[in-house]
């Protein structure tokens, strides 16, 4: 654990980090971002790959190097261990409080794909959930959950939740590094309180990840494709006789999907979660800061050169994520 610290204690080396999580570069590729000389980028991988938070592979002349995710996983478990566990539930339960009272008074409807199977064994008393699933015109197969209320008594409002940026899935995780659960966990408190709760895997997300890499043209990706996606699970939930009305609710880059998606649809209501209020070049730089000065300014200049409606032609790969 000593080492663990010992490396993640300089600004240098967390930078090499944030660039392993875009890709696996070469040490030369890495020593091209920073302003010092081979040598002591060179140790600066040492120290990561003593503490085990990198590995490195020879291929031919060069060292490729890559994230262990395995040991933030521990030190991600080491650190929650601090926290006692009525503390954890008090403040998970006050969150999915917080998005049950902004929706509460809202109602929604859905075809459901097979039977439904309890959730969870500490939700199955409140929660059942229900495959769903919508085909893109590429053929794209996104699939996604309804969470519903135990032996509901009359229609209910039902709420499509919109994941946020990046792989983030319908449940909330995105990756190894990002376990929180936390789309679930706000579905099962919804349909404790009577709401149901459509949330799904996104492009590029989920259970399609692999099969987007494969249908999915990157370069003719645009952000009205994840609007269509949005309004089509939106369509499906209006045909559904169980709903009494439809709620869209996003989180962060969800929630513009999101108005875009509830002004298509006329829905009940719109619930903003974490919304950017700023252009989303913006935003991004703001969560760029961080990285190296060289590969930071080719980020902010091609962040603008999208934002004025021009495309990057090549693209620095470290960028690539």
């Amino acid at each position: 654990m000593n080492a663990l610290f010992k490396a993640l204690n300089d600004p240098t080396r967390r930078q090499i980090l944030d660039l392993l999580r875009a890709g696996d570069p070469t040490a030369g590729n890495i020593a091209d971002q920073f302003d010092m000389t081979k040598p002591s980028i060179s140790h600066h991988l040492d120290l990561l790959r003593q503490a085990d938070l990198v590995s490195s592979v020879k291929e031919g002349q060069f060292i490729r190097y890559t994230l262990n995710t395995t040991v933030f996983d521990e030190l991600l478990v080491w650190v929650m261990a601090f926290r006692q566990p009525d503390e954890r539930l008090k403040n998970t339960g006050h969150s999915a409080l917080l998005a049950g009272i902004l929706l509460a008074g809202l109602s929604v409807g859905f075809m459901p794909t097979a039977k439904a199977q309890p959730q969870t064994q500490t939700t199955a008393a409140v929660a059942i959930s229900e495959p769903v699933a919508f085909t893109t015109a590429e053929g794209l197969v996104l699939e996604g959950t309804l969470t519903m209320p135990v032996n509901p008594k009359k229609t209910m409002p039902v709420v499509l939740l919109i994941a946020g940026s990046g792989p983030t899935d319908r449940n909330g995780n995105s990756g190894k590094l990002l376990q929180t659960n936390c789309y679930q966990q706000l579905a099962d408190s919804l349909a404790a309180r009577g709401v149901a709760v459509l949330r799904y895997d996104k492009r590029g997300s989920g259970t399609n990840l692999k099969a987007a890499a494969g249908k999915l043209n990157e370069e003719k990706a645009r952000f009205d494709n994840y609007v269509t996606d949005a309004v089509g699970f939106a369509g499906q939930l209006k045909t559904d006789k169980r709903f009494s009305k439809i709620v869209i609710a996003g989180h962060s880059e969800g929630s513009l999907v999101g108005m875009l998606t509830a002004r298509q649809t006329k829905a009940a209501g719109f619930v903003s979660i974490a919304g950017a209020g700023r252009n989303i070049a913006e935003v991004l730089k703001v969560q760029l800061k961080t990285l190296p000065d060289t590969l930071r300014n080719v980020a902010y200049r091609d962040l603008d050169s999208l934002r004025a409606g021009q495309t990057v032609r090549q693209p620095n790969f470290m960028l690539l994520n």
